[in-house]
């Protein structure tokens, strides 16, 4: 194992001080695609060729034949070369003599088998059970050498969103830690290194002493402010289908909220629901929270059925919307072509299939819209000449309800006459009123009509 950890270690040394051109000769050896990384820099590329490297490695059956041959490609020096090589090849005979190891140890174990067949009842038990102790210990040592340090994939609270991590992502790479069998002690020093440098949390977390691992997740929910069982479980009760949301996005979103609660509750101390509850709970809010009727009531019958899986209301909810949605398609070409062939109807108004009735109905309709509009014309004409005509005799606006008063003499005014020839100031016929001398007082003028309000 040491070995195995030492050379990997030797291998990401080497990645982090390789040139870009280095980097892309060892990203074709990975035959991993790097294209997007031309215009990065070269830490970007060496961190993504490290992980590369990791993903490769655990994908690998002969994990020890990989590192050393991964080994011999980024040596550099001749010397190095033959070392590795060298290296490779010890590597070899110890896988080798594992091998031999664990066959002497199931040929041994195939021997007490047959052996125990003679015995009954009990021994034949107690039999069984040492052999599966031999091969589980045998397991162990071979896994215990192939054993990589556990990581935590992701940031907590990262700055960026593709890297940061969520508290139901954490909690199951812790638990995918403890399936695997990693210790406490690491599996906490891993989740301590993925918190965000500098945050106050991975602070607190480096100085508190003797942190355990139960200790651990409840800091982090806290942490992380999750809701508890009964919020999330009333979040469900009323959840319902937002406007802009399809029905496959609403489904799985009651999904989430359904698994979180299912989640929380075996996290938290207090309030436990059962999984058959929160489940009855779901079909009955995703039957109610649906916006569509027709999908709703063509639903129902999956979401009574308490045996459904997730994948089969998923495609039958699909199925469902697809179709909807070719019927509503459908009816709307439909009603299209029926409005236009109405249309159509109207416009022509009983058009007649003869050809030459046809013409007859177009011309008829031209020279009766022509004739329509001559007569609009003249109309027009007429109504611009009678305002010419009025503007023309009556170019100054008069006030409404006013008569114009004719200016005579005194002598003219009393038989009212309908001329007058004299100074209407005093009456001679030598001289018109603008050249008489005679001064008049200011009530014998008479007031303007704008005036004698």
């Amino acid at each position: 194992m040491e070995d195995l950890e030492d050379r990997q270690l030797e291998i990401e040394g080497k990645i982090c001080g390789f040139s870009k051109e280095k980097l892309f000769e060892f990203a074709e050896f990975l035959k991993v695609d790097v294209s997007d990384y031309h215009n990065k820099g070269r830490r970007a590329l060496a961190k993504k060729l490290r992980d590369e490297f990791e993903n490769v490695l655990e994908q690998h059956e002969n994990k020890l034949a990989f590192v050393a041959e991964t080994l011999i490609h980024v040596t550099e020096k001749v010397e190095d070369y033959e070392k590795a090589k060298k290296e490779y090849e010890e590597l070899q005979e110890k896988y080798k003599t594992m091998v031999e190891e664990q066959e002497k140890i199931l040929e041994a174990a195939k021997k007490k088998i047959s052996e125990a067949k003679i015995v009954k009842g009990s021994n034949e038990g107690n039999a069984v059970e040492t052999v599966s102790t031999i091969l589980n210990c045998n397991t162990g040592t071979v896994g215990s050498l192939l054993r990589r340090e556990f990581k935590i994939a992701g940031t907590i609270d990262g700055e960026s969103t593709k890297d940061k991590l969520s508290f139901v992502g954490l909690i199951r790479q812790i638990e995918g830690g403890l399936t695997k069998g990693y210790p406490e002690r690491e599996i906490v020093d891993a989740v301590i290194r993925s918190v965000s440098s500098g945050s106050k949390l991975k602070a607190y977390l480096e100085m508190t002493a003797s942190l355990t691992l139960p200790k651990l997740r409840q800091i982090l929910r806290a942490h992380y402010q999750e809701k508890s069982g009964s919020e999330l479980y009333q979040e469900l009760t009323t959840i319902v289908q937002n406007q802009k949301e399809s029905p496959s996005d609403f489904l799985l979103r009651a999904m989430s909220v359904r698994e979180r609660i299912i989640f929380t509750s075996q996290e938290e101390t207090g309030i436990k629901y059962e999984p058959k509850l929160v489940k009855s709970l779901f079909r009955h809010a995703v039957e109610t929270g649906l916006r569509e009727e027709v999908v709703r009531n063509k639903l129902r019958p999956v979401l009574h059925n308490a045996e459904i899986t997730d994948e089969k209301l998923m495609e039958n909810l699909n199925k469902i919307v697809s179709e909807e949605s070719e019927r509503q398609l459908k009816l709307g070409s439909r009603d299209r072509n029926t409005k236009q062939s109405s249309t159509s109807i109207a416009h022509v108004g009983g058009q007649i299939t003869d050809n030459t009735k046809s013409k007859q109905t177009k011309s008829f309709n031209l020279q009766a819209t022509l004739e329509a509009v001559q007569t609009e014309l003249a109309e027009l004409k007429m109504k611009v000449n009678a305002n010419n005509y009025e503007m023309k005799n009556n170019p100054t606006p008069r006030l409404s309800g006013y008569k114009r008063r004719k200016v005579r003499c005194k002598a003219c005014e009393e038989i009212k006459a309908d001329r007058c020839e004299h100074c209407f100031k005093c009456g001679s016929k030598d001289h018109l009123a603008r050249g008489c001398k005679i001064q008049m007082s200011g009530n014998s003028t008479p007031l303007q009509p704008w005036d004698r309000k």
